[in-house]
């Protein structure tokens, strides 16, 4: 169990939470809107169950930007290369942005 997948509910915040969980040939995603308006943030965290050692592991990181007028919208994805291995169980919502930079 990891209570420190999803971004923390801050009062300011126009996010609404999570959207999704999608399971699929050993991955899990989690999607989450993490702020509405212009721009609209979604996060998409995915993880992959490893059979050799029968532990779950971060595998991509995602966030995507969308605003009102399209031209400004961006997208940025992380992989494993980029935050080295981490555990589902070390994952942490707040420290994965430090290893992101």
């Amino acid at each position: 169990m990891n209570e420190n997948i999803l971004s923390p509910v801050l009062g300011n915040s126009t996010g609404t939470g999570l959207i999704d969980i999608v399971c699929k040939n050993g991955y899990i995603t989690f999607e989450e809107n993490i702020s509405e308006g212009s721009p609209s943030q979604n996060k998409y965290i995915t993880f992959f169950y490893n059979k050799n050692d029968a532990h779950i592991y971060l595998h991509k990181y995602g966030i995507i930007a969308m605003y009102d007028d399209d031209s400004k919208d961006w997208e940025k994805t992380y992989i494993s290369k980029n935050f080295g291995k981490i555990n589902f169980v070390n994952y942490n919502n707040v420290d994965i942005m430090s290893k992101l930079k």
